[in-house]
């Protein structure tokens, strides 16, 4: 099984004969989000082989099995966005508006990297992380490719010590807040990196908001493949007012924010961090 998949957990079931590399003239689902392919007991078998005896941490299982998830993901993850460009460009265009030459920017699940790379030339420097080390391969190729130098793109996530206190003028988090287990940990860690006033803009699909029929119906059949174990990846059906809940009660102040629709629903908002007296 290959994983086509968005951050929008929407998928295409495409059956492909033996013996045959061409693509097939029948396809069934819906466009460049799970492919389902030869390979589906290898790529089970990869996503699910068992962790090590001495690993019986759960936030550490849950990060194994979500990076080998996006690691399956990354060869066309680029592809499965495509459907959703206009609210990936709209909000990129938005986050252009806040940014500044002097900025240092975290660019939190940084995928692979275009977001960072599109940004580049408005910031100082960035620093771009994934737990998918397949996502940051893909991102340090395109940034070497477009020669751009002010990038450093890590395999990591938000927690890592090696990120300290009021470190960063912006924190980006783009179609990331609906995938993760502790969303209000990631607020908090994130109000405590930034530094005083520092911004935190962020874009999150609004799974829980208004849809057209057919992708509401692809995200009630990811739920099933959630339940069952498929996707090892909490999702949630977000609306804008939960993540107005989220943010603001993470000490913030709502600096802007759209809702952005085509298709489906994202959430673009920037939050300030408070300064206490």
């Amino acid at each position: 099984m290959e994983i086509y998949l968005s951050r929008y957990f929407l998928f295409e079931l495409t059956i492909v004969p033996k013996n045959r590399l061409t693509r097939p003239k029948k396809s069934y689902g819906f466009t460049n989000y799970i492919a389902i392919r030869k390979k589906f007991h290898y790529y089970l078998l990869l996503l699910y082989q068992p962790l090590t005896p001495n690993s019986n941490n759960k936030k550490l299982q849950h990060m194994n099995k979500s990076k080998k998830f996006w690691d399956s993901a990354s060869k066309n993850y680029d592809k499965t966005e495509e459907r959703f460009e206009y609210i990936h460009s709209k909000s990129r265009k938005n986050t252009k508006k806040y940014l500044e030459n002097s900025n240092v920017v975290l660019d939190y699940g940084c995928g692979t990297g275009t977001v960072s790379c599109e940004i580049a030339d408005y910031v100082k420097e960035i620093h771009a992380i994934d737990i998918s080390s397949k996502m940051i391969e893909i991102a340090k190729e395109k940034a070497v490719g477009q020669k751009i130098e002010n990038i450093t793109f890590s395999q990591t996530d938000i927690f890592d010590k090696k990120h300290k206190k009021e470190s960063y003028d912006r924190i980006l988090a783009f179609n990331m807040l609906h995938t993760i287990p502790n969303p209000n940990d990631v607020v908090r860690r994130i109000n405590e990196l930034l530094k005083p006033d520092g911004l935190f803009i962020s874009v999150t699909p609004c799974l829980g908001g208004k849809l057209s029929f057919l992708i509401g119906l692809q995200i009630r059949l990811v739920q099933i493949m959630c339940t069952i174990g498929i996707i090892p990846v909490p999702i949630r059906r977000l609306k804008s007012s939960d993540l107005d809940h989220l943010i603001t009660n993470g000490n913030f102040q709502t600096v802007d924010s759209e809702n952005i629709y085509k298709g489906a629903s994202s959430y673009f908002i920037v939050v300030k961090k408070n300064c206490k007296k």
